[in-house]
């Protein structure tokens, strides 16, 4: 009995010692690795191959063509407004224009004398006129600028008016008749100071290039003469042959060229730095003790609004007239020199011919007390 009891205990014991050893030998289960805080439990998916999106190209907006001016009409006249009398110098070299005109264009072109108020007739006319090419203005810088006086009370302004292209270029000048008692430029101004008021002048409207002229002479030398207006240049000359004037404000043109070489009149001073080439012999003012220079300006005027196509049309036939040696020698013929400036350069021209015509109007004032 003791035996079986001995034996059994140490069967027992044999159990609980192999046991312990298999469960020492047993490795120990491995935790699952800790993932950092914020990652996604979740596997990324292999992204599927993708394809470029297709980008359709950018339109490049295109302007649209100018629509070109019909000009000429076909049919319609042209008509070149002067502001002045016939056969005054605006006159004579729009006339010299107007087949050169009709040649290139291929319609009918009609000089139309519009004096009257020193240009403001025309020129009014100009700017009520359709901008179609078909209505210009032969005239002259500074005289167009006598909208600028408020006492004209002009019904158009410089937006009612397209400066297009300069023609022609002359200095100024005063003239007596040949047999006056004025031999030069000193006798006038010694018999104004010491007459004042006696000296007829003619001119060809107040604030007209040769009105300024005037105003300027009676300025510099401080002397007053009796000014005479006239519808153009071409009737002051008649004045001064007729005795009915003393002497006579101009531009180098027909009316004084013409008559000088013929021994009619004298030109007495011209108001440039240099000598004219067509009258060298004739002393400017300056060189007799009088700094007045002076000078006008010829060209084609349109009315506001024209368009910018049809300018350029009339520019290039204006410059291509200037460089034919046949035309320049008409123009001398008539006592004047062609001189180009195209728009650009004859708008900044009128501009500063602007900022000086507010003396003039009020030396035209002052003149009238």
């Amino acid at each position: 009995m003791k035996r079986t009891l001995a034996s059994l205990l140490a069967l027992g014991v044999a159990i609980g010692l192999l046991t312990a050893a298999c469960s020492a030998a047993a490795p120990a289960p491995t935790a699952a690795p800790t993932k950092p805080a914020g990652a996604s439990t979740t596997a990324p998916a292999t992204p599927a191959p993708t394809k470029a999106p297709t980008v359709a190209p950018t339109a490049v907006p295109t302007a649209a063509p100018a629509k070109k001016s019909e000009f000429p009409i076909k049919g319609k006249t042209i008509q070149i407004l002067v502001p002045f009398a016939a056969g005054g110098p605006n006159d004579l070299a729009a006339r010299l224009l107007a087949p050169i005109f009709e040649k290139e264009l291929g319609v009918p072109v009609e000089v139309v004398n519009k004096a009257g108020a020193g240009t403001q007739v025309a020129m009014s006319e100009l700017a009520r006129a359709k901008p179609d090419g078909h209505t210009l203005a032969y005239t002259t810088l500074p005289s167009t600028l006598v909208y600028m006086d408020p006492e004209r009370k002009a019904d158009y302004g410089p937006k009612d008016l397209t400066v297009i292209v300069q023609h022609a270029k002359e200095a100024g000048s005063v003239a007596a008749k040949a047999d006056s008692q004025f031999k030069t430029l000193k006798d006038v101004m010694d018999y104004a100071k010491a007459h004042p008021g006696e000296v007829k002048a003619a001119d060809n409207g107040i604030l007209t290039f040769n009105n300024i002229n005037l105003l300027l002479t009676e300025k510099t030398a401080g002397v007053k003469f009796s000014p005479v207006h006239f519808d153009g240049t071409a009737p002051e000359l008649t004045a001064l042959l007729g005795g009915h004037v003393d002497i006579m404000f101009s531009a180098i043109n027909a009316q004084t060229v013409g008559p000088h070489k013929s021994g009619q009149i004298r030109v007495l001073g011209i108001m440039d730095q240099a000598p004219n080439k067509q009258l060298p012999e004739v002393p400017t003012f300056e060189s007799q003790g009088y700094k007045v220079t002076s000078f006008v300006s010829y060209g084609l005027w349109g009315p506001g609004s024209l368009p910018a196509d049809i300018a350029a049309t009339i520019e290039g036939i204006v410059k291509r007239a200037i460089d034919d040696p046949e035309h320049q020698k008409k123009m001398v013929d008539i006592g004047m020199s062609v001189n180009y400036m195209g728009t650009a350069e004859y708008n900044a021209y009128k501009a500063e011919q602007e900022a000086q015509f507010k003396e003039f109007v009020q030396l035209a004032k002052e003149q009238q007390k």
